[in-house]
């Protein structure tokens, strides 16, 4: 009997994903510091312990999809302040993420692609090497599907997009394109 009732106190939690927690909902108006894009709440801990470990509080979890939870620090809001906290993570591949408000369709500006990967894991080693390379600012993981995440940096503008292929290149990024916002 008790197994039955300790059965069906945890089945109810077992099958409540809801779309909601695994829709990208992100309503927040402020930049966030990434560590790492993961595909569990445990590997999520990991890379918190480590940036725990290296002195870093205020390490939020967020579900950018049922399978990719971010690790992130919320409120970087200016450049200043993104600019002197990669400073101070340079042994972490930081990047920095605008809010959604900035993401979305602007005239005159295109975000660039890096790159396609059928792994969660492999698009984070392409965001972490773009840290390493410089590239911090407005970067992003997108999931197209669930073998296919896209790699990309925001807010190009589009006047410049030849000279900004020729620094990545330039960087060791071969190959980028450049999509509409």
């Amino acid at each position: 009997m008790l197994l039955a009732l300790a059965a069906l106190a945890v089945a109810p939690a077992a099958t409540s994903r809801t779309p909601d927690r695994c829709a990208p909902v992100d309503s927040s108006l402020h930049w966030e510091a990434v560590f790492g894009n993961v595909t569990s709440l445990s590997q999520a801990m990991v890379v918190k312990q480590q940036a725990t470990k290296a002195g870093f509080q205020g390490i939020t979890f967020e579900y950018d999809s049922c399978d990719d939870v971010e690790v992130t620090i919320v409120g970087l809001d200016t450049a200043t302040m993104r600019r002197d906290f990669a400073k101070e993570a340079a042994a972490f591949p930081v990047t920095f993420e605008p809010p959604d408000i900035l993401i979305g369709h602007h005239p005159g500006f295109v975000k660039a692609v890096f790159g396609v990967d059928t792994t969660l894991r492999r698009a984070d080693t392409l965001r972490a090497r773009l840290a390493r390379s410089g590239f911090h600012e407005g970067v992003d993981i997108e999931r197209l599907s669930a073998h296919s995440w896209r790699v990309v940096l925001y807010n190009i503008p589009q006047k410049v997009t030849a000279s900004f292929a020729a620094e990545a290149k330039k960087a060791g990024f071969g190959r980028i394109s450049f999509l509409p916002m």
